[in-house]
Formats: structure tokens, C-alpha cells, sequence
């Protein structure tokens, strides 16, 4: 078991790797400036924790459940994005479509992200750890991927009320 906020602010790290069969607390690898890279090595099918990494990003730590497909085989599927290496520096990042919530700070004090692409299937209150997800992070861009529209209707007062309207 890895404590509450145990590497936090550790100014140096920048590799960490572990079986993902641990348990992690919150906030493990907050505020960790030169941290790039996050792995979790399989330990079994019943891990809660890995990387789903992609061509742009590799070491981000996800907390999910590995699944049973068809032909017999298991993939992870993320629900939580827990950490994203904040001494990582990337054009884009895409969170994975399953991924619902944020850790404590997961792209916190974040060294580079030109352009942020999120689902919709994130959940934006509180239970889903958005609230201080994004805190001192270097991001240019974020994209919610869904569809919006602007609303304009007349009170019964007969004011303009104009409200952006997302449905995911």
C-alpha cells in the first residue's frame, strides 16, 4: 500500500514504476515537477490500476478494471484518470473515452499540454475530483468532446436569458 500524498512535492522524481495490484491513496504523486513517466506492470487480471498509453503520452496512471473479451482476452478499461506525469511535455492528449473522473490534482503544476481533449463522459462535480484537477497547469487548449449550443430565450419578464446548452 502506497499512502495518502507519500511522493508529494518530491522535486526530483522522474520515473516511478509498480505492480498494479497495490493500493494507492490520494494524491500520491502530486506536485512532482520533473515526473514523466508513471508505469504499472501487470500483475494480474484483477489490477485496478495501469497505463493506457498512446502514441503522444506514455506513463499516465489510470484506475479501472481489466475486461474479458470475446476471443478470451483481457483489456484494461479506464474509469479514472489518477495521474498524468506533470514534467511531461505533449502538442495533445486525448483522455481515453471510458475515463469518467480525475484524481486529486491529476494534471496539476502539468510542464506542457498544447491541446486537452476530454469525452463527455467526464463527470464535472465534486465526487469526480475536477474540482483542483487542473490546478497550475500549462494547458493551451481544452476540448470537451460533445456537442453544445447557444440558447437565447425571453423570460417572462421579458429579458434575453442566453445559456450554452451541452448535450453529451
Amino acid at each position: 500500500n502506497i499512502a495518502n500524498y507519500a511522493f508529494e512535492g518530491a522535486i526530483n522524481l522522474e520515473t516511478v514504476e509498480f505492480y498494479g495490484d497495490v493500493s494507492l491513496g490520494t494524491g500520491v504523486f502530486n506536485n512532482c515537477p520533473k515526473l514523466k513517466s508513471i508505469t504499472v506492470v501487470k500483475a494480474s487480471n484483477r489490477d485496478t490500476y495501469a497505463n493506457v498509453d498512446t502514441e503522444t503520452v506514455k506513463g499516465v496512471l489510470y484506475q479501472g478494471s481489466y475486461v474479458e473479451g470475446e476471443d478470451g482476452n483481457y483489456t484494461f478499461v479506464p474509469k479514472m484518470l489518477i495521474q498524468f506525469p506533470s514534467g511531461a511535455e505533449v502538442e495533445e492528449f486525448i483522455v481515453p473515452e471510458t475515463v469518467e473522473g480525475f484524481g486529486v490534482q491529476a494534471f496539476a503544476m502539468t510542464k506542457r499540454i498544447d491541446k486537452l481533449v476530454l469525452s463527455n463522459k467526464i463527470g464535472w462535480g465534486n465526487d469526480h475530483g475536477v474540482d483542483k484537477a487542473f490546478i497550475n497547469a500549462n494547458i493551451g487548449e481544452i476540448v470537451i468532446d460533445c456537442e453544445a449550443a447557444w440558447v437565447s430565450e425571453t423570460t417572462k419578464d421579458g429579458l434575453e436569458d442566453h445559456s450554452l446548452q451541452i448535450n453529451s
